[in-house]
């Protein structure tokens, strides 16, 4: 059995790709309307900020003339500069446009990997079940998360086809997007060298003429090609704490994918203690079917180790996103070889007709089921919660009085940094060297950081200005609903 056995591609997969885009104009124009437009993510907006003023001419920076490296994502970075360009101050709704036609493309490209070993109506239902906003997917349309799942998804396409130069390119963008892929280039890279006992020279090459560009650039440009944000996430959580954080999670999101097709509670609970064991009967029957499918599963897997070893906070759910499509086509996968595995045991004459009938009526049914769940939930409108409400008000309050030579230590340099242009202050670390809200056990004392950048002004939650006080600093505005906000003044050279 070679390395890339498995069936053919048939002839139903042109059909299968025209039905499929007919039906995902009208989810993109639906949701694009009702959602891309007014949502503004905290995270997305960092990267827009970076775009923006790269656009502007001003360089890849957060701040005028600080050349630090705050965002993870040089690609979808440099995209979002052509959205500013294109969409001037509806640049938002452009990025968030783009991540709802990524993510769709990411849906079908899930159907196709399926649709190689599996009834065409399995590959369906994964697509229809990707597009289904249960795990709040749709709040990461303005980052790169859909844009990097799709080029994960395609590079493991074209692996599949062994279309060597093709997936060194797409692989050196997922780079791009996320560094995470440089061991997704690792895995298929192995794959090919254990397959044809020799290293895969085009693949290789490709994925490196794509990539080194940013790598000399960056080095050159911000003193490295680590991302700032890296050391600033560290050591939230620990690993087994992360790993199990991580499964809690998904057992209690297949439970609620269960409770689309079945209401009972009892069976919804028992999928959620279930789903690890059909996940895995998933990888045995796709493995089986096609070894090379093992690197789309064990690169979603160390992802996630990966990540775990890092520690980051795992409530950023968008760090492990990869798992939502794989692990959707792996459970689904290990339901149809449990239903397989159980038509078996069905006396001879009987065996056939079941093994035909069953899985298609069962399929078509639940297919059904999933479209009109999605078009229910295609009514949702989205509106700024509270919080980001506040901290646009807030930007307006800011821009009416201080110009961009102003600087600010604050808590939301997503929103405030697009919405302003002063210039921050990230007690975070995202976007300002040496400072870390958290390091394992404390975060960066308030005095070291007045004492180190001396911010024009600084706002804080209510609460926790004893240290601004202390200082000299004094209060000019306090904001309110939801949240407490207290806005502090350096005061003047001079000033006791």
């Amino acid at each position: 059995m070679s390395l890339a056995s498995g069936p053919r591609p048939s002839r139903r997969f042109p059909y299968f790709s025209l039905i499929f885009a007919a039906c995902a104009l009208p989810f993109v124009w639906r949701v694009s309307k009702n959602v891309a437009v007014a949502l503004r993510f905290e995270d997305a907006l960092i990267v827009l900020r970076y775009a923006r003023n790269l656009a502007e001419g001003q360089g890849f920076v957060f701040n005028a003339g600080e050349r630090v490296l705050g965002v993870t994502t040089p690609l979808h970075t440099l995209l979002s500069a052509v959205y500013v360009m294109a969409g001037g101050d509806q640049a938002a709704a452009v990025q968030n446009v783009v991540g709802v036609i990524f993510l769709v493309l990411q849906a079908w490209l899930a159907a196709l990997i399926l649709n190689r070993y599996y009834p065409t109506l399995l590959g369906g239902l994964a697509a229809v079940l990707i597009l289904t906003n249960l795990n709040f997917n749709y709040l990461y349309f303005g980052m790169e998360t859909h844009l990097f799942a799709f080029l994960v998804l395609l590079s493991c396409y074209l692996y599949k086809r062994r279309r060597d130069v093709s997936t060194g390119v797409v692989l050196g963008l997922a780079f791009l997007t996320r560094y995470d892929a440089a061991l997704l280039a690792l895995l298929i890279g192995l794959a090919l060298l254990i397959e044809r006992r020799k290293l895969p020279v085009h693949l290789t090459a490709a994925f490196f003429i794509v990539v080194t560009p940013w790598l000399v650039f960056s080095y050159l440009y911000f003193g490295g090609v680590l991302p700032q944000a890296l050391g600033a996430k560290k050591d939230y959580y620990p690993a087994l704490a992360y790993v199990r954080y991580v499964f809690d999670y998904y057992r209690q999101y297949f439970a609620a994918l269960t409770g689309v097709f079945i209401p009972s509670v009892g069976i919804q609970t028992a999928v959620a203690w279930l789903f690890a064991p059909f996940c895995l009967a998933g990888v045995f029957g796709m493995v089986v079917k096609a070894r090379d499918s093992f690197v789309l599963i064990a690169f979603a897997a160390l992802q996630v180790l990966t990540y775990a070893a890092l520690g980051p906070d795992p409530g950023f759910r968008w760090h492990y996103y990869l798992l939502n499509p794989v692990l959707t086509m792996l459970f689904l996968a290990g339901l149809y070889e449990t239903g397989a595995l159980a038509s078996r045991l069905i006396p001879g004459p009987r065996r056939a007709g079941v093994s035909r009938a069953v899985p298609a009526v069962v399929l078509g049914i639940a297919l059904v089921l999933a479209i009109l769940n999605l078009h229910r939930r295609l009514d949702y409108v989205h509106r700024l919660g509270p919080h980001a409400t506040q901290m646009f008000e807030i930007a307006d309050w800011l821009n009416e009085r201080y110009g961009e030579e102003t600087s600010l230590l604050q808590p939301s340099i997503g929103i405030l940094g697009y919405a302003t242009r002063l210039r921050l202050i990230d007690h975070a670390g995202l976007v300002t060297p040496g400072l870390y809200y958290y390091d394992g056990a404390s975060h960066t004392p308030m005095m070291e950081v007045l004492r180190r950048f001396e911010p024009d002004l600084a706002l804080v939650p209510e609460g926790s200005d004893q240290v601004l006080r202390q200082h000299g600093y004094r209060r000019i505005q306090a904001f309110h609903d939801p949240t407490s906000f207290l806005l502090y003044e350096r005061p003047a050279r001079g000033e006791s």
